[in-house]
């Protein structure tokens, strides 16, 4: 009896029944989701990150010209 890897493949048969293709279908669907809302949430990162930084230099400018005005203020006194 001489039981090859080729004999199992030819004889082997993969069937799929209805229930299998709807999870398949489901399973692809999910995976789809994720990457969109990935792509999605990295886009709306980089925007917050950008916000944050434009919101971080005003600031420091703000706090630098306070410290200036206090300074040309305690000079004047």
């Amino acid at each position: 009896m001489h039981n090859s890897l080729s004999d199992i493949l030819a004889h082997t048969v993969i069937v799929f029944d209805w229930w299998a293709l709807l999870a398949l279908i489901v399973l692809i669907g999910t995976v789809l989701v994720f990457f969109i809302r990935h792509r999605k949430m990295k886009k709306e990162e980089k925007e917050l990150t950008e916000r944050y930084e434009k919101l971080e230099e005003s600031r420091q400018a703000a706090t630098a010209a306070a410290v200036s005005g206090l300074a040309d203020g305690a000079v004047e006194a």
